[in-house]
């Protein structure tokens, strides 16, 4: 009796304890003992623990321990697991791009590595990560595994339920993308910020590293196949969509034209991911491609890069990236996640108790930034792209604007082609590539080693200067060190006027690359309405023109737009038609320039209302006679 009654006090002395282990389930599906081998020593078979008995974080680097080909489990002082991956690589000097060097075990918790498939643990592992996709990192969890173990003994304990199968009508996504999507485990997050407001959804993915969405695309890529697996097997309610970091415009929207169709047969609905940018570069870059796409293809977005930005603004103390400054942290991850919750299920985050173990403060402050940027909307000034010479402005003219070329066609992420052939508007967009293997290269190729674009400003402007640019020197591209741009213009698309050549600079490159960029400056302005930049390429056996941008500056001229040949082939006879009457009735307004008036303005045009006039009344009168005709006829007839 007296040792029952012992048993009993130390049982509730220790159930707040056991009550945080382990909820009041009696039992478990999977209860199992494990042995360890050893402790605080490097990987080597078996499973290892590294207890931390502290009452501050230890943090443990992968070089130190061999990480590389080790799963891991952090749990922390509650033994509840907070944090499981691995295999991550030794990473001292920063050299192989690990993403991941160290772990960092909460104060009186521990840690386990082990290979895969070690006693059974491998089962446990895959139920705790939940269908995400990882490498060569750990990430947040939020499924309940509760893990103890004795030191003397030698022993582990581990404890967790199945997974409960979902309800049938718990909306289901499917995330399409890379890391920018998969690390940290944020699509987990997600489902666990949903779960705390009372929503139950599912999460899947379909993310690779280094991913772009044109991979998905192609019917023939390995990842183009596990997307349309997915979607030929499992019904999607959303299908969230994300691109690489250095995807273009272009690039994406022919990814999406291709994706769209196979998500609207999966009767899902598509939505896109705005990314994050670790600079302003990439954020300026997104903010025009996300924003575009949505437009064009009427699909909801989740401003994440604007979420970032606020965050960095208001709260610059909180960490968004992770230590190689590219991918994101476990704040980082929340953030995204608690916008997805906003723009996708339009969940206000704010208050939410999933805190994915993160201190109070840093969680408001998260949230409070997903919901500053719903209400801050997509839009980003525009980048000033205009130029000041001699104390003058002078704008981005060609920005945006149709081109012809001559050259043949590049297959691949750097083509400036459609499918039907035609340009796909790269070298006008505005954007100068700060490297060479940026996909806002725009590739055209000739084996003379010449190639030309002739730009259609669509309408006169007076001219000064003009800008672009050329990348190689590897990948067999051209190195851009001996090659040339001449600028021609012209008022009429036929006749053309030469201004001599671009001087070349160097740019910034990174590794074998070489970069120039072209500048050619006009003492006077010259009155144009066409711009033709000829590419001469001597270096290299493959004439590929590798050029991003193609710059025209100037300013508005007095006079209306002038005809001349269109610059694209698309063109259909009633938009000419169109474009010819708007010509003729600014070339009758009284804004016109004399120049304008002298050369439009006759005696017959200043008699044009008259003469429109007797017009009309001569047809009302034939049509009255003819009338009275008919009458007259009728009635002799009866």
């Amino acid at each position: 009796m007296k040792k029952t009654f012992i048993s009993l006090l130390v049982l509730a002395l220790l159930a707040p304890t056991f009550a945080t282990l382990m909820p009041m389930a009696a039992s478990y599906d999977h209860e199992n003992t494990y042995t360890i081998k050893d402790f605080d020593v490097k990987t080597g078979g078996g499973i290892i623990l590294y207890p931390n008995d502290t009452n501050e974080t230890r943090v443990i680097r992968a070089e130190d321990y061999g990480f590389r080909y080790s799963k891991l489990m952090i749990f922390n002082k509650d033994g509840l697991l907070v944090e499981a991956g691995g295999d991550l690589v030794a990473n001292p000097d920063g050299t192989n791009g690990s993403c991941q060097s160290f772990v960092s075990i909460p104060a009186g918790g521990f840690m386990i590595a082990f290979a895969s498939g070690t006693q059974g643990l491998q089962a446990c592992f895959t139920t705790a990560m939940e269908g995400a996709m990882l490498y060569n990192a750990t990430m947040s969890t939020t499924y309940p595994v509760y893990g103890s173990y004795d030191k003397s003994a030698k022993t582990l304990t581990i404890r967790y339920d199945d997974p409960e199968k979902p309800s049938e009508d718990a909306p289901r996504f499917l995330f399409v993308g890379n890391s920018t999507t998969y690390f940290n485990g944020t699509p987990i997050k997600f489902k666990a910020m949903a779960a705390a407001a009372g929503k139950e959804i599912v999460v899947e993915y379909c993310t690779y590293g280094s991913a772009f969405l044109s991979e998905f695309a192609d019917a023939s890529h390995e990842r183009g196949k596990a997307l349309r697996n997915k979607l030929n097997t499992t019904k999607y309610d959303y299908v969230v969509l994300q691109d690489a970091a250095s995807a273009d415009y272009f690039m994406s929207k022919a990814a999406l034209d291709k994706i769209i169709p196979l998500i609207e047969a999966n009767g899902a609905q598509a939505v896109l991911y705005m990314r994050y940018s670790t600079g302003d570069e990439g954020t300026q870059r997104h903010y025009s491609n996300y924003p575009r796409l949505a437009k064009d293809f009427d699909l909801p977005v989740a401003n994440v890069t604007g979420a970032f930005n606020i965050c960095r603004r208001e709260y610059p103390d909180i960490n968004l990236l992770a230590e190689d400054l590219g991918h994101h942290s476990c704040e980082g991850s929340y953030l995204i996640a608690a916008t997805w919750l906003e723009a996708y299920l339009g969940i206000n985050p704010v208050g939410n108790t999933y805190t994915a173990n993160l201190p109070a403060a840093t969680v408001a402050a998260l949230q409070d930034c997903a919901v500053k940027v719903a209400e801050e909307g997509l839009e980003l000034p525009e980048k000033d792209t205009s130029i000041t010479i001699d104390g003058k402005k002078y704008e981005l003219v060609s920005k945006d604007k149709s081109y012809k070329v001559v050259g043949s066609v590049y297959d691949g992420k750097w083509t400036d082609a459609a499918d039907n052939g035609l340009p796909l508007g790269k070298r006008t967009d505005g954007t100068f590539a700060s490297a060479g293997d940026e996909t806002s290269i725009g590739c055209w190729s000739d084996a003379s080693g010449t190639t030309s674009i002739t730009i259609d400003l669509e309408a006169i402007f007076k001219l000064k200067a003009f800008k672009a640019d050329l990348w190689g020197g590897t990948w067999g591209i051209p190195n851009p060190e001996s090659s040339t741009i001449a600028i021609d213009v012209s008022t009429d698309g036929k006749s053309f006027t030469s201004l001599g050549e671009a001087t070349p600079e160097d740019l910034e490159a990174s590794g074998e690359w070489k970069g120039k960029l072209f500048t050619l400056l006009l003492e006077e302005e010259v009155e144009a309405r066409y711009v033709k930049f000829t590419y001469t390429l001597t270096d290299g056996n493959k004439k590929f023109c590798w050029s991003s941008e193609a710059a025209v500056y100037g300013t508005a001229t007095e006079q209306p737009p002038v005809g001349g040949e269109s610059s694209t082939e698309e063109s259909s006879e009633a938009e000419t038609s169109e474009e010819e009457t708007s010509t003729e009735e600014e070339t009758s307004t009284e804004e016109s320039t004399p120049a304008a008036t002298s050369q439009e303005s006759t005696p017959a045009a200043t008699d044009d209302g008259n003469a429109t006039l007797w017009i009309i009344l001569g047809v009302v009168a034939a049509a009255i006679v003819a009338g009275v005709a008919i009458l007259f006829a009728r009635k002799k007839k009866a």
